[in-house]
């Protein structure tokens, strides 16, 4: 079992977070699944969606550089947002941030 999880983790370039074992319903995978994306749910969406664009063309990108450059561009993205400000703001103020995806 533990070469499968070794082998699927090289497989998906090292992006399986983690395994799980199957239920009694047969859907351990799905709530699993359901668990991460309501953790992922009550991030910014702006940021979000920058971080998956750039972990999606980081990887496409070629040598690291342009990988870097990609992520860079990114990141400038996300620095105008009001999203970025009520992060802030909510973090200094120790409060859960009401973002608006703007």
């Amino acid at each position: 079992k533990q070469w499968y999880q070794r082998r699927v983790a090289i497989t998906a370039g090292g992006l399986v977070n983690c395994c799980v074992e199957q239920n009694e319903e047969g859907n351990a995978a799905f709530v699993k699944a359901m668990e991460m994306a309501s953790v992922l749910q009550e991030r910014g969406p702006v940021a979000l969606r920058m971080a998956k664009k750039s972990i999606t063309e980081g990887f496409e990108a070629g040598p690291i550089r342009a990988g870097l450059d990609v992520e860079h561009e990114c990141y400038l993205g996300v620095i105008p947002t009001t999203d970025r400000i009520e992060a802030l703001m909510a973090f200094k103020e120790k409060r859960k941030p009401n973002f608006k995806g703007e």
